[in-house]
């Protein structure tokens, strides 16, 4: 009698995961991504930063290449005229052209008018710090319009010594402009016709900021207020303290926030919570009728400017 072979294991197809294994990946994966997120955003954040300074060191450029081409660093306002009779007005503005134009002709020849933003008024612009940076890196804007939004197109200025600002039109002679701006960041905010810039950080509305020192001759109180600063940035808190860039300028963007601050002083080597102290009595009221808050101070920390390393709260 033969022996019964010995039974061969059946095998059994394995059940799906259970619930309580489903759940356990799932948290696992949960904390993993709670783990690289901070790393993630802090390494987009610091990219983002770098990418602005890097184009904020770009600008500063092109304004000395504007200098050594012009002989005077761009003003950072200025009121441009479209008749002769509104440049007799303005002795300020008049010398700052003639400074960069010599040969200018203030009467506009035989016209006696020129419409520099296409409004048919023949009147004055006046151009804010965040214009006028553009408008001398750039030169005379051209608008058109594509898929129902304004576009801008920078024409740099026409070679005429008498006539730099006149129209981009056949025939014409211009020079390139200084800087190339990314057109897709050009945005006239106010519509006077003049565009501002907006900086690279993602859903910006708020355009870099431009303040010229005058060489020397110190910043301008009539240049100071909302969207921008109020004041300055000094590098201490007295309030006969020196500001930042004396003799060049400042330039700046409004960070993350969208929103400058009030501005005044920032000691750049104290530790992050004495950088951009709040203390009334440090501000004398010279630029502004008003002073600064806690709040107002506080949006300053994300601003990026031109003469620290990184954001002025010390974040990268």
């Amino acid at each position: 009698m033969l022996a019964p072979s010995p039974r061969r294991p059946i095998n059994r197809p394995r059940a799906g995961f259970t619930m309580i294994e489903i759940l356990a990946v799932i948290v696992v994966i949960a904390i993993l991504i709670a783990l690289l997120l901070p790393a993630i955003n802090g390494a987009q954040r610091t990219a983002r930063i770098t990418q602005v300074r890097t184009e904020i060191s770009v600008l500063e450029s092109a304004v000395a290449t504007f200098k050594t081409t012009y002989g005077i660093q761009p003003p950072s306002r200025i009121v441009l005229y479209e008749t002769a009779a509104g440049w007799n007005t303005d002795p300020t503005s008049r010398a700052a052209i003639r400074q960069m134009w010599p040969q200018f002709d203030f009467t506009y020849g035989s016209a006696g008018q020129i419409d520099l933003n296409g409004d048919s008024a023949f009147n004055s612009v006046t151009l804010s710090p965040a214009e006028s940076l553009i408008f001398f890196l750039g030169g005379m804007p051209t608008k058109s319009v594509v898929n129902g939004k304004d576009v801008f197109t920078l024409t740099g200025f026409s070679k005429s010594p008498l006539y730099p600002f006149a129209a981009a039109t056949t025939g014409v002679k211009r020079d390139p402009s200084i800087y190339e701006f990314d057109v897709s960041r050009l945005k006239d905010l106010n519509t006077n016709g003049f565009p501002e810039y907006l900086d690279p950080l993602p859903g910006q509305t708020t355009p870099y900021a431009y303040y010229s020192g005058y060489e020397g001759d110190g910043y301008r109180p009539i240049e100071f207020g909302a969207p921008g600063l109020s004041e300055p940035y000094r590098q201490a808190t007295a309030s006969t303290s020196s500001p930042w860039k004396m003799k060049s300028f400042q330039l700046l963007s409004p960070g993350f926030d969208h929103q400058f601050g009030f501005g005044g002083a920032f000691v750049a080597d104290g530790v992050a919570a004495n950088r951009l102290p709040f203390d009334a009595s440090q501000y004398p009221n010279t630029f502004t009728t008003s002073t600064p808050t806690t709040a107002t101070r506080n949006l300053e920390s994300d601003n990026i400017t031109n003469f620290f390393g990184s954001t002025l709260g010390g974040g990268k």
